[in-house]
């Protein structure tokens, strides 16, 4: 479908207005479906032996690379970063961590109004690795807060200033991709603030001690 419409699209300027925008949006609606099935597919993966390819990562370089994606594609959003000095390195694969945190930030961004603030800190808790994404927008209600990481529920029946509409499975994926990772993903959330934490275990140096600078302080606030 895909490659038909952006055949067609090619010949645009011999189509009539109308013909010429039902072909654009048949390319953009086969792109969000082929986002849907890669979702699908990856969840797919993670429910039966997830190949992980696990790398000593920088937590604090992920979430800065994903932070920086997110202001590009959010302007109007405030985007504020917390983060230590030194690296806080987990044992993880580097591209599906960045989806957790892009899919998070993503969240943040669609359900929010504009002029909302995003802050995202990175911090060392015990033996874990520790990162924290809180908007001040909306918040999730109750009776549905306990559901947004269940596939195909969609966050914007909770805040509903969603400009690109939603495919219920981001939040899925975070808890999928953490669980197979060995951590975990909660939230907080209530009117005015809402927060997502993510929690993975520190890499061990050959001791079988945690590597990574000391633990930091509260980078929340």
């Amino acid at each position: 479908i895909r490659g038909y419409a952006e055949l067609a699209q090619r010949r645009a300027n011999e189509l009539d207005p109308d013909t010429a925008f039902a072909m654009s949006r048949i390319t953009s609606e086969s792109e969000r479906m082929s986002g849907l099935v890669e979702d699908m597919l990856l969840l797919a993966r993670l429910d039966t032996k997830p190949e992980l390819q696990l790398a000593e990562t920088d937590v604090v370089e992920v979430v800065l690379n994903a932070a920086s994606d997110a202001q590009v594609a959010g302007p109007d959003h405030q985007w504020r970063l917390n983060l230590p000095d030194e690296a806080v390195t987990v044992m993880a694969d580097r591209n599906q961590l960045h989806q957790v945190v892009a899919n998070l930030l993503s969240n943040a961004r669609k359900h929010t109004p504009a002029g909302t603030q995003v802050d995202t800190s990175v911090g060392i808790e015990g033996d874990q690795a520790v990162i924290r994404v809180h908007d001040n927008g909306p918040g999730v209600p109750p009776e549905i807060a306990d559901k947004v990481f269940e596939r195909f529920a969609r966050a914007d029946v909770a805040r509903t200033h969603d400009k690109e509409g939603s495919t219920g499975l981001g939040l899925a994926i975070v808890a999928a991709v953490m669980a197979a990772h060995g951590g975990t993903a909660a939230l907080d959330s209530s009117d005015g603030h809402t927060t997502f934490t993510l929690r993975l275990p520190l890499a061990s140096d050959d001791s079988g001690r945690p590597a990574g600078p000391p633990p930091q302080a509260d980078l929340s606030h």
